[in-house]
């Protein structure tokens, strides 16, 4: 329907696919009538989720989650650069040649000089 209240098809549309066309008032005009047997059936659909949601209201909440750690020992902290480098070479021993192991040393070294720049800036000791 356009604006102006008039079916946006032309009435020779709806005439040559042998369909009848309805005005609003005539539409308006006819009965809704509702199966008794389904409003009965709805009302026993809503009062069985009335109370399975009821009875799941009175459970107690759920426990919160553990925090886990990947392996025993293992740590939740924000890890140390300087302590990551130290176990890579310590279980890469051997199997990294000599220019790799150098450079790995080298962050090493820088990455220990910054922890303990940054702990003696805080106030704290090195380890």
């Amino acid at each position: 329907v356009v604006p102006s209240g008039r079916s946006a098809f032309p009435r020779s549309f709806f005439q040559s696919c042998g369909c009848r066309t309805l005005s609003p008032p005539a539409l308006m005009s006819r009965d809704i009538s509702v199966d008794a047997s389904f409003l009965e059936s709805q009302r026993a659909k809503a009062e069985e989720r009335r109370r399975r949601f009821e009875a799941a209201a009175r459970e107690p909440p759920p426990p919160l989650p553990k925090r886990s750690m990947a392996w025993p020992g293992g740590k939740i902290v924000t890890p140390n650069k300087a302590e990551a480098i130290a176990s890579f070479l310590e279980r890469k021993a051997g199997s990294l040649d000599e220019a790799k192991e150098r450079v790995l040393l080298g962050e090493l070294g820088r990455a220990a000089a910054e922890a303990g720049a940054g702990a003696a800036a805080d106030g704290v000791e090195g380890e």
